[in-house]
């Protein structure tokens, strides 16, 4: 079977179980490696972080914002500075 294929299959186990059992439910908001590996055998390296959070009821949908690509001080990258100042890239034309 395929690595996303496994995955996927996991992750379902893994939701359609948390649907039905608080325990592990709670298990899985508070360490869910730890979980995960005591009832699949699934290790997941250190370096993956993972969480599992649940929607608040009030909610109707719950976003993942993407990655923020700024540079986290107000200022604009070397890529969004040449898009707004009309560089190109060194591909000649201009704005």
């Amino acid at each position: 079977m395929e690595p996303n294929a496994s995955r996927e299959r996991l992750m379902g186990e893994i939701l359609e179980r948390a649907a039905h059992d608080q325990i592990f439910r709670g298990q899985l908001l508070e360490d869910p490696k730890e979980v995960i590996y005591e009832e699949f055998g699934v290790a997941i390296p250190d370096a993956f972080r993972i969480r599992f959070i649940e929607r608040d009821p009030e909610l109707n949908a719950l976003v993942v914002l993407p990655d923020f690509e700024g540079n986290g001080n107000g200022e604009l990258c070397e890529d969004d500075l040449d898009n707004v100042c009309g560089g190109n890239g060194g591909q000649g034309g201009g704005w």
